[in-house]
C-alpha cells in the first residue's frame, strides 16, 4: 500500500528503498508504470532494495528476477520470451502459458497452497497505449479486473 501512495513506479521504489524491511515478512515486489519497472526486495531484516528492470519480459519468484536457479523461471522463462508478445487487450497464448500445472510442483506455475505458501493466483498486466489487468484463480478463466485507468491520450 505504501508503494501505492505514489505518482510514478519511481518515486514508489526510491520512497521505498532503503527503509527498514523488519516490520514486513520478506517479500519480493514488482513496481511499475508506463515509464519503468522496479524490482524490490525486503528480506524481514535488512532495509528494502530496489533495481530498476530492464525493458522485456521478467519473471520474479521467491529468486531474483529471471534466475534460472528458480525451476520455474528456468522452464516457463523461455517459453514467454519465444512466443509472440501479447498487444493488450489480445493476450495471444500467454494465458495458457500461465495456465500450464505440468510438470514437477516446484517447476509449475499455479501451485495448490500446502502449508501457508502456493501461488493460487495468476495475473496479466500490460503497460502500453492501453492498461490492461486480468486475474485468474485457477482452473477458472482469466478476467479482466476494472482497474479505472483511463487509456493514454
Amino acid at each position: 500500500l505504501l508503494a501505492l501512495r505514489h505518482a510514478t513506479a519511481e518515486a514508489a521504489a526510491r520512497h521505498l528503498a532503503g527503509q527498514d524491511g523488519g516490520g514486513w515478512r520478506s517479500f519480493n515486489l514488482v513496481v511499475a508504470d508506463r515509464a519503468g519497472a522496479f524490482f524490490l526486495r525486503g528480506t524481514g531484516e535488512r532495509a528494502i532494495t530496489a533495481e530498476r528492470l530492464l525493458p522485456g519480459i521478467h519473471m520474479v519468484t521467491a529468486h531474483d528476477p529471471d534466475d534460472f536457479a528458480s525451476p520455474r523461471v528456468a522452464r516457463h522463462l523461455p517459453r514467454f520470451r519465444a512466443d509472440r508478445l501479447p498487444s493488450p487487450p489480445d493476450w495471444s497464448t500467454w494465458p495458457a502459458l500461465l495456465a500450464d500445472s505440468a510438470g514437477p510442483r516446484d517447476a509449475a506455475l499455479h501451485v495448490p497452497e500446502a502449508g501457508g505458501f502456493g501461488t493460487v493466483t495468476s495475473s496479466l498486466v500490460g503497460l502500453g497505449e492501453r492498461t490492461a489487468f486480468l486475474t485468474a484463480m485457477p482452473p477458472a478463466a482469466f478476467a479482466p479486473v476494472d482497474t479505472g485507468a483511463t487509456p493514454a491520450t
